[in-house]
């Protein structure tokens, strides 16, 4: 029996040999985003489990934005520019926060 397992752009076939019991479990389907970035977006406000950006980006805080590799299927071109983004309009917002109680 010869399956092709996803692996790459054309995958990888393999060749089962007779006699072995092979279950092949593929993942389902997924929806179709019909706006990613507001999702992004919406998942980076409302996080489950954790406090939001805005709770955890204090004035003077380092980030580092960590990334998978092109073996894994992530749409980086939709979520970085968002991340970013929100991040740099945080950081505006507390910069201005910061100078705001200074001169107040």
């Amino acid at each position: 029996m010869r399956i092709v397992m996803n692996y790459g752009k054309k995958g990888l076939p393999i060749d089962i040999p007779e006699g072995i019991e092979v279950d092949v479990i593929r993942k389902k389907d997924m929806p179709v985003i019909g706006e990613p970035e507001e999702a992004v977006r919406s998942a980076i406000e409302n996080p489950v489990g954790c406090d939001n950006l805005q709770e955890i980006i204090k004035d003077g805080t380092k980030i580092c934005i960590l990334v998978c590799d092109v073996t894994r299927p992530v749409p980086h071109g939709v979520i970085l520019p968002v991340l970013i983004l929100m991040w740099t309009m945080q950081r505006d917002f507390i910069s201005g926060m910061s100078a705001g109680a200074l001169k107040g």
